[in-house]
């Protein structure tokens, strides 16, 4: 630990404590490990109160600033995403599901503090649920059934929070869903993101067992055989049933807490997020949680 503020988060942490940063003290924790964010880099960083008991846990997202990095994805645009969700889209739906009961509203976010817009300098910062005892699970550990029904039932809140808005204020509800960029129709024009997708569908296959699973093979076949132009297709659809999702579920962007008798509590954590207007389908439902 440390409590050298870099230079690049000085300012956003200004905006955290409207200005005063003097009157805090800072401790920086241990940045993200390599590879974990693969837009940007996160600095966690505690912000204590000289003369109150008042504390701020912090996570500082901030965007890859080398060019060749940049030219290569579509860092701003996630970004923007982001913040354009936290500020806009968040903003709208969580005043929104105030009129229902409370055991039925979606809570699985960190708190969001203030960000940065600025082309070359994106930032957002979050709250830091790593001092919260949640942590990012094992990406190289298959989730168990547990972890699966807390992800459905997390993202079916919010898919069905984004349905109530759309369906009592539809207009309202197209505006909302127009600000938000379309990061797969981006990332499916690169060079290497239907070999990404083909190679995910070849891993698939690989586990299934003809003369086992013949009938699961017949009905992933499609999807091998035209897998760029459905995911195209799921890009594209305004469906009737269509809501604002996630829209990059894996476990880097969930974060677990796990308490004495080994209950798991999920809580979405957003991380180089990107939010799409999918149709309410199995195959293209993704997910985040608390």
């Amino acid at each position: 630990m440390c409590s050298v503020v870099p230079s690049q988060v000085h300012e956003v942490l200004k905006n955290v404590v409207k200005g005063d940063i003097e009157n805090f003290e800072v401790v920086i924790h241990d940045a993200n490990k390599k590879g974990d964010g693969f837009l940007g880099d996160m600095v966690f960083i505690t912000l204590k109160n000289k003369q109150s008991e008042e504390v701020f846990d912090l996570v500082v997202k901030q965007a890859f600033t080398k060019q060749t990095v940049r030219d290569t994805n579509p860092i701003r645009q996630v970004f923007m995403n982001e913040i354009y969700f936290y500020t806009k889209v968040w903003t709208r739906l969580n005043k929104f599901q105030e009129r229902i009961p409370v055991q039925f509203q979606f809570h699985k976010l960190p708190k969001y503090f203030t960000s940065i817009s600025e082309e070359v300098s994106e930032k957002l910062v979050l709250e830091n649920l790593k001092l919260q005892k949640f942590e990012v699970h094992n990406k190289k550990i298959p989730l168990g059934k547990q972890y699966y029904e807390l992800i459905f039932r997390e993202y079916g809140k919010f898919h069905a929070l984004s349905f109530a808005y759309k369906s009592f204020y539809p207009e309202e509800y197209v505006n909302l869903a127009k600000g938000l960029l379309d990061i797969y129709l981006d990332f499916i024009n690169r060079d290497g993101f239907s070999a990404a997708i083909k190679s995910v569908n070849d891993t698939v296959m690989d586990f299934l067992q003809p003369g086992l699973d013949d009938a699961v093979i017949e009905k992933f076949r499609p999807y091998i055989e035209n897998y760029v132009e459905l995911f195209k297709n799921s890009i594209d659809c305004n469906a009737k049933y269509s809501v604002i999702t996630h829209g990059d579920c894996w476990s880097n962007n969930m974060m677990f807490k796990y308490s004495v008798s080994k209950t798991v509590i999920l809580k979405f954590s957003i991380s180089n997020i990107s939010f799409f207007k999918f149709p309410l389908r199995i195959d293209t439902i993704m997910y985040y949680m608390r």
